[in-house]
């Protein structure tokens, strides 16, 4: 069997990014007797690509230096070049989150969120232009469609109308961040940290929930810190105190640090499509604070305090509880993460490949 997979989304270090790699990580080790053709491409950035590609030892390179914009032109807007364009013929295209390239052959496509359909108010106009362009001629053509959790095709039925028969749901797994790389005193010397800590993962979009999260955190800040890492907004800056740190970009060397030292994980998304960081909160044995919203509760399973996220009492309470329950909650967590693994990944996708070309 001969897949073409796009690959264009593992140079941003993003969720995608993390999915895709791992994914085709996993499918070049299941077996020898498929090879993949993976396509895609950056003007500027294709030795990235190649880098990535040339570690695989079935996966054959067939990049480009097509642009973000000139791909999103050719392939959402005119929607002409097939895929087979550049790998030759294949047995089965599977695309990724930018854009929709028409194939000769059947075309599976994995959805992570729609969060632009859900909050269309967050989210930058150009970047939902491409997203509903994609999402039209997925709609439209697509075979086969992959949600990463039963909330995001639940989201796919509910905005888009498509038949529930089109979607499999196949989970993602930890982003296997590196651990032990920067001992506590590293991160006190790098980053501040002067006291036992609160890792929050992730901020840059209202979603995220930054404000209500510092001010749950407020009473708790003579015992602990709030690390806030990502990009922060002008307006989740300005929440930065002695307490509040936000480190700005940090490596995944020192993401894996962060996990393993802090006390407690709190992820309080308002929306997920599905929640990385819940399972590398879980494999760094740190009890997690999450979300009863959207694709989280499904991630956590019980191993997690689920609090309302629109509630600063309810998500300050669940801190509180988490931390009673440290010990309890790592004990669940260890056992919830076994459940999540790319290779269980990879295998039910490629039983999804092979039951689309039989």
């Amino acid at each position: 069997m001969r897949v073409a997979i796009d690959i264009s989304q593992v140079i941003y270090g993003t969720g995608v990014s993390t999915y895709t790699r791992k994914l085709l990580f996993q499918l070049n080790r299941l077996s020898s007797r498929h090879t993949y053709l993976a396509f895609g491409g950056s003007l500027r950035r294709k030795n990235e690509l190649d880098a990535f590609v040339r570690h695989l030892k079935h996966t054959e390179n067939q990049t480009s230096r097509l642009s973000p914009a000139l791909s999103n032109f050719i392939w959402n807007t005119l929607h002409v070049l097939p895929v087979e364009f550049f790998t030759g013929p294949v047995d089965l295209v599977h695309t990724s989150d930018w854009t929709e390239p028409p194939a000769k052959a059947p075309k599976i496509t994995t959805v992570h969120d729609l969060n632009f359909y859900r909050d269309p108010a967050f989210a930058h106009p150009s970047v939902t232009a491409v997203h509903k362009k994609r999402l039209y001629w997925v709609s439209k053509e697509s075979d086969l469609i992959i949600a990463v959790s039963h909330a995001t095709k639940k989201d796919l039925i509910d905005y888009l109308s498509i038949d529930e028969n089109k979607i499999v749901v196949i989970p993602e797994a930890s982003s296997g961040l590196p651990s032990s790389t920067f001992s506590q005193s590293q991160l006190s010397q790098r980053l501040g940290i002067t006291r036992d800590y609160i890792l929050v993962p992730g901020c840059g979009h209202p979603r995220k929930n930054i404000k209500n999260i510092v001010q749950a955190f407020a009473p708790l800040s003579r015992a602990y810190q709030l690390v806030i890492v990502g990009r922060p907004t002008p307006d989740e800056k300005a929440l930065a105190s002695q307490d509040v740190i936000f480190p700005g970009y940090i490596s995944d060397q020192m993401l894996g640090s962060l996990y393993q030292h802090a006390c407690l994980v709190v992820f309080a998304s308002l929306y997920e499509g599905f929640g990385l960081p819940i399972l590398d909160a879980f494999a760094f044995d740190t009890p997690v604070v999450t979300s009863i919203t959207s694709s989280m509760p499904e991630v956590a399973g019980d191993a997690a305090q689920l609090v309302d996220p629109t509630s600063v009492e309810s998500i300050y309470q669940g801190i509180l509880t988490a931390l009673n329950r440290r010990s309890e909650l790592v004990e669940l967590g260890c056992i919830r993460r076994t459940q999540f693994t790319w290779k269980k990944t990879a295998q039910k996708t490629l039983a999804v490949y092979k039951k689309l070309i039989t």
